[in-house]
């Protein structure tokens, strides 16, 4: 996985993928402390509890006090994307502007796109599949796709305004 930054007050890149096996890496690049929490969404928890989870339940707290400083965690299989759980925010416990995203996956088909959109999706076998697209201010959008041996896919998704 890709190191998250925490630079200039912010988490860089924003958005990312992990998978079950590997490690959150995270380094703080700025001259102040930043504490930050990896919180899973959880949405059946405000069903069952009577205490639910405003935002979430933290599976870490991470403490980077100094620039540089770099914190590896492993990725867990309970961290993984489903519908229960969703993607995983990262939040400043003192900077309520500090956010960024992070989708886990027990599969490596995953990408996030480029500065223009673009992704490329390497060795996924033949089948039908269900492509889902995530952006933080229009939400999901799925297609459905078929694979066939030896070719290549275009597909165009686009957000609304």
């Amino acid at each position: 996985m890709e190191s998250f930054l925490i630079k200039d007050c912010r988490v860089v890149p924003h958005v990312n993928v992990g998978f079950v096996g590997e490690e959150y890496i995270f380094r703080n690049d700025d001259r102040i402390l930043h504490t930050i929490q990896l919180k899973l969404g959880l949405a059946y928890q405000k069903k069952v509890s009577q205490r639910p989870l405003e935002d979430g339940a933290s599976i870490y707290n991470i403490a980077l006090p100094k620039t540089g400083l770099e914190v590896r965690k492993p990725i867990k299989k309970w961290h993984r994307m489903t519908a229960d759980t969703g993607f995983i925010q990262i939040r400043s416990n003192t900077h309520n502007w500090i956010r960024g995203y992070i989708f886990i996956f027990d599969h490596p088909y995953a990408a996030v796109t480029d500065a223009e959109g673009a992704f490329e999706m390497d060795g996924l076998p033949p089948g039908e599949y269900t492509l889902k697209a995530w952006h933080e201010g229009f939400g999901l959008q799925e297609r459905k796709i078929n694979i066939k041996t030896g070719e290549s896919v275009e597909i165009e998704v686009a957000f609304a305004q």
